[in-house]
């Protein structure tokens, strides 16, 4: 056992796959929860993409669009699996032009 877990016990890590993606495993959220989202949302997607499909981005961007709240949708070409996590380059020139489009200064 190495010594934060002997410290602090045992723990989720953020690096690993299981926890990065049992939030998108749960049941999907309602429509009043979405409702309640009031922050733009970017969603990016890999062509690639492995584990969560391009459909599937669109059906969260279409969800999200039909109760009223800003969801963007932007699909990266030749992108890796787990895109955010693997090119952060790529996903932060993407995150600076939504965040661009958005707010006012």
């Amino acid at each position: 056992m190495d010594y934060v877990s002997e410290r602090y016990g045992p723990r989720d890590s953020g690096y690993d796959l299981d926890h990065c993606l049992r939030p998108l495993l749960r049941a999907a959220p309602t429509k009043e929860y979405l409702a309640g989202i009031k922050a733009p949302v970017l969603i990016l997607s890999g062509e690639g993409e492995k584990y969560f499909s391009v459909k599937s981005a669109e059906e969260w961007r279409d969800a999200l669009l039909e109760v009223g709240v800003d969801a963007d949708l932007r699909i990266v070409f030749l992108a890796p699996t787990l895109l955010c996590y693997m090119q952060t380059t790529i996903a932060n020139r993407f995150l600076l032009q939504f965040i661009g489009t958005r707010v006012k200064l």
